[in-house]
């Protein structure tokens, strides 16, 4: 078995754990939001090129106040709307566990949508960024471009559930438009 394959395997064991985990009605919500790229699209899109790091996270609502994340450390504070640290090169990869009822947003200080589960935003179509939905989950790769226009993230529906974004400088890895999904890449 590749070391990815069993990097995926341990991930996904790591995140049924937190699911069997989770109660007090957090993360709660039906399926009823379309999905904008398909389970095949998502499957497909994940090869075995590398990306120099991918950072996986958990969004989880708490009621409709605020959000709490749940994994890689230095990501994201403690608390109800943390602040989140984002650094150039990584890739992210997401799961929304209220996506449904909770639409994941990143913006701008003057508010424009960079990505968005709600309609992609105006990042979603840079192949460098790769963003990847499929409502449940998301992914991206930060830009040196995005992290200089992101300034916070929030709740596409609950204004309260927002929180402020730092941009770090990370390793900056070399991406080529023609590589197997559109230069990001990797994990998802």
């Amino acid at each position: 078995m590749s070391e990815r394959r069993r990097f995926l395997a341990a991930a996904g064991t790591g995140i049924a754990t937190l699911l069997a985990g989770c109660a007090g009605g957090r993360g709660v919500g039906g399926s009823t939001a379309t999905q904008t790229d398909s389970a095949t699209d998502t499957a497909t899109a994940a090869d075995d090129t590398d990306v120099s790091d991918t950072a996986r996270l958990v969004a989880d609502n708490v009621g409709s106040t605020a959000w709490e994340f749940v994994g890689e450390s230095g990501v994201a504070g403690d608390g109800e709307n943390p602040p989140v640290t984002l650094e150039t090169g990584t890739r992210y990869v997401v799961e929304n566990r209220g996506w449904s009822s909770h639409p994941f947003a990143f913006l701008a200080a003057d508010g424009t949508s960079l990505l968005t589960q709600a309609d992609g935003g105006t990042f979603a179509d840079d192949a460098d960024v790769d963003w990847r939905d499929d409502g449940e989950e998301f992914a991206f790769t930060v830009t040196p471009e995005l992290a200089d226009g992101v300034d916070r993230y929030v709740c596409t529906v609950h204004a309260r559930m927002q929180g402020d974004v730092e941009a770090a400088a990370g390793e900056q890895t070399e991406t080529s438009t023609d590589a197997p999904g559109g230069g990001g890449g990797g994990a998802y």
